[in-house]
This record gives structure tokens, C-alpha cells and sequence, in this order.
């Protein structure tokens, strides 16, 4: 059995985290899209120039899933990003997290998450918060476990299938 560590990515880890981005979105989502031209260009926002942009703003934050140096997996968290269902700026968003799927069902995603909340409590927030698509029940089953309640449900505003869009907020409190 793999061994993995987590821990803070950092702009020398860009270049993995633009591959397993991109490679796990397609793996794990890629049947929502009708057409590949907007898949691609929707990938795109998990690219090396794209994991570098948001390395810039202070309040992003990534972690990197790894193995003898080799990346299996991330998360992305914004703090102190508005809630869009409460309005609150005292949490944070967990904006992804993608695990390549030979690894996903181990507990890898969890020891990330746990990274994230404990970063979350460390600068001061209550809760962190995330958006699922309602059709990723392997993702939202796992949230569920993790201690996240159901917010509401937005609209996916991507070129993806029209009923397949639906996105469902949870949130968790975090002490």
C-alpha cells in the first residue's frame, strides 16, 4: 500500500497539480459534457498557468496528495469567500478537490479535507463550505460522512448537459 503525504502545495508544485487537475475533472465529470471543445476549455481553468493565478491571491490556499514526490491528488480552498447561500464571509470554500481515481475510496480525500479545515480554524473561520454536482453522489456521500448539512442548490452555468447542472451547497461548522 502507497504511502501518501499531504501537505502545503506551493508554486514549485504548479506543474503537477496543472496535470492531476485536469486528469481527474475529466475522469470523474467528463459524462456531463455534451461536446468536447467546451470540456477542453473548461479543463483549461485546472491548468499549470491557471494553478499558478490563483497561487497569487493570499486568501488560496492548495494542498498536494503525494507520493515519493508525485502528485496523486489536491484541494483548493478560498477563505473567506461569501457563502453564497448565507452571505457569509467567515468560512471558507473548498473550490476543488480531485483525487486521480486509482486513488479515490482510500481516505485520501478526507486526510485533504482535514487539512483544509484545519487551515480554516487556524485563520479564524466557522465554516467551510462547497458546492457538489447533484450527480456526483460518490462526492456528495463522502461530504455527508465528513459532517457537511445540504444549504440549497444552484445552477452549473457551464456548456454541460441541461439535466445535469443542478449543484447542490453543503456546509459544515467548523470550532
Amino acid at each position: 500500500m502507497t504511502d501518501y503525504t499531504i501537505r502545503p502545495a506551493n508554486r514549485d508544485d504548479a506543474a503537477q497539480l496543472g496535470i492531476v487537475g485536469p486528469a481527474s475533472y475529466a475522469a470523474a465529470y467528463g459524462y456531463l459534457w455534451p461536446e468536447p471543445a467546451p470540456l477542453m476549455r473548461h479543463l483549461e481553468t485546472y491548468g499549470e498557468a491557471a494553478v499558478r493565478s490563483a497561487m497569487e491571491d493570499a486568501n488560496t490556499a492548495f494542498w498536494l496528495a503525494e507520493s515519493d514526490g508525485v502528485a496523486a491528488g489536491f484541494a483548493m480552498a478560498v477563505r473567506g469567500s461569501e457563502n453564497p447561500e448565507t452571505g457569509s464571509e467567515s468560512g471558507v470554500e473548498l473550490r476543488r478537490m480531485y483525487l486521480l481515481p486509482n486513488v479515490r475510496g482510500g481516505g485520501l480525500g478526507k486526510r485533504l479535507y482535514d487539512a483544509v479545515e484545519a487551515d480554516a480554524r487556524e485563520h479564524g473561520h466557522n465554516h467551510v463550505w462547497l458546492d457538489v454536482m447533484d450527480s456526483a453522489d460518490w462526492a456528495y456521500g463522502a461530504y455527508l460522512r465528513w459532517g457537511f448539512m445540504e444549504l440549497g442548490t444552484r445552477t452549473f452555468d457551464k456548456a454541460v448537459y441541461a439535466d445535469r447542472r443542478k449543484m447542490i451547497l453543503l456546509a459544515k461548522e467548523i470550532s
